[in-house]
């Protein structure tokens, strides 16, 4: 319940007290247990932040080829691109670490592990020089299983929600 609560006192700027007397108040409407309740915001709170981080996944993926484009093209300083490129991949690399974590293995594990094993390919590809078409699939597949994760999260964390509500 601690945990909710800090939830609550975080997201709606609620005091400890304030944060006890609208989850006791929501319980109530809801017909639930405390308990019952405070699992399923701490599970809506995980799940957003899931959602956020694969979101992320189709944003940052597209910034590294859009980046390493652009260097190609002789638009982009080496030194700026190398900066800006390696601060984008290891957000990747982060977000992925949290999602591995976070995230129920057999429900995701097969969409996670697609979307690592694209960004795998994709990062070594743009290590190496990839040619355009290839490298432009391989970003396509890329946010495309980044997409299918993030509807996948997006379709649980509604459905929780609506156990809050």
């Amino acid at each position: 319940m601690d945990r909710a609560k800090g939830i609550l006192m975080r997201a709606q700027r609620l005091s400890d007290d304030d944060a006890f007397s609208a989850l006791r108040s929501a319980a109530m409407r809801s017909k639930q247990r405390l308990g019952q309740l405070s699992q399923h915001i701490i599970q809506s709170a995980n799940l957003a932040e899931a959602v956020n981080r694969s979101g992320q996944l189709r944003m940052l993926s597209q910034r590294v080829v859009k980046l390493h484009l652009l260097q190609a093209a002789g638009c982009a300083s080496g030194a700026a691109h190398r900066a800006c490129s390696t601060s984008r991949w290891q957000r990747v690399e982060a977000n992925l670490a949290f999602l591995r974590k976070s995230v129920s293995q057999p429900t995701y594990g097969d969409l996670l592990e697609q979307v690592a094993h694209t960004w795998e390919q994709l990062k070594a590809g743009l290590g190496a020089g990839l040619m355009w078409p290839r490298m432009e699939q391989q970003a396509e597949a890329l946010l495309s299983g980044a997409e299918r994760l993030t509807s996948s999260l997006e379709r649980v964390w509604r459905a929780v929600r609506l156990c809050i509500c």
